[in-house]
């Protein structure tokens, strides 16, 4: 992920801080989104509550409506819609951190939750 804000020439070195902050937090997010799998997540198809808490909470955070996910990266210079779509389609992430089993984690959890593409984008 890049952080735009604070990697520009000339930011303030608070504001630099707080945008390399959030960037953390959003990257620790994805990085829950797609935890292993829990025992009732191997079975397939588990109900919400089945699905492990801190993923669930993360994937809330990135893909629901109401999150302030919208917030932080605009407040780090990057495009919300960019990254969930890249979070979901793994062609428009070559050579990142994220491999093809974390994809299919974080769709499938997507699935089970019911947070749906058209639950986010605008």
């Amino acid at each position: 992920m890049i952080d735009f804000v604070a990697t520009r020439q000339g930011t303030d070195p608070k504001a630099a801080a707080c945008a390399r902050l959030l960037t953390a937090v959003i990257a620790m997010s994805i990085r829950d989104a797609c935890r292993p799998p829990n025992k009732a997540e191997k079975r397939g198809n588990p109900r919400v509550i089945d699905i492990d808490q801190e993923a669930l909470s993360a994937l809330r955070f990135l893909f629901a409506r109401q999150s302030p996910f919208s917030l932080y990266c605009s407040l780090i210079g990057a495009g919300a819609e960019d990254i969930r779509r890249a979070l979901i389609d793994p062609d428009k992430t070559r050579g990142n951190e994220l491999k093809d089993k974390d994809f299919r984690i974080l769709r499938a959890r997507l699935t089970w939750s019911g947070l749906r593409e058209d639950m986010w984008t605008a």
